[in-house]
């Protein structure tokens, strides 16, 4: 097939390549429209240190980084998990449990510092903040207890004070331009497989 005959070819389907891709296109939108779920990712950072040194004070501060992996270890074991579903479970809206509660929660620390930022996913702006900020004030009250020595746990903004973060999967836009891509190349493959098996057709007949 020339290139002429190409562009003729394409021209005559046009219209049945432009259907595909807007039944796919269509198709994906309303698919993704309908799997479409959203999450709201709530974050509030905490500080370990001693208020008062004694001694050799960088030595302390030192311990203090040492040990942030340890904090953020504990926070997310079920020592303080199990605490904050507690606490959580007659709220409103709240649909975790001790075994599922780990998973929503993630705690960031950076390399020497002593510092960490605890993230909590939730299907609601509300819950999410709300989750984070028990997380925070139980890490608070009970991480001494498990550290020692420990310094102090300090809470920085709650929440409610920080931005949260909005996940949207899957993105629609995406997900309707990849289908509609899909549905031109359908529609050049079914079209192409037409014109060659009604070639096929009129060559054996002519054959006989």
């Amino acid at each position: 097939m020339s290139i002429k005959n190409l562009g003729s070819f394409l021209f005559r389907n046009a219209l049945v390549v432009l259907a595909f891709i807007l039944v796919f296109g269509a198709g994906g939108y309303f698919y993704a429209k309908h799997k479409v779920t959203t999450t709201y990712t709530a974050h509030r950072s905490l500080i370990v240190s001693h208020t008062q040194l004694t001694g050799d004070a960088y030595a302390q501060t030192q311990a203090d980084i040492a040990l942030i992996n340890t904090y953020s270890n504990v926070i997310t074991d079920h020592a303080i998990t199990d605490q904050v579903n507690e606490k959580m479970k007659h709220v409103k809206g709240y649909e975790y449990s001790k075994r599922t509660l780990p998973n929503q929660i993630k705690v960031v620390t950076e390399p020497n510092a002593s510092w960490m930022k605890i993230s909590v996913e939730a299907n609601s702006k509300k819950m999410a903040q709300k989750i984070t900020d028990t997380v925070a004030s139980t890490a608070q009250r009970d991480l001494p207890q498990y550290i020692s020595p420990a310094g102090q746990v300090m809470l920085l903004a709650s929440a409610k004070d920080n931005s949260v973060t909005v996940n949207t999967t899957p993105n629609t836009k995406k997900l309707a331009v990849f289908a509609a891509a899909a549905g031109l190349f359908v529609g050049l493959f079914v079209t192409f497989s037409w014109q060659l098996f009604r070639g096929s057709r009129r060559n054996g007949r002519h054959v006989k």
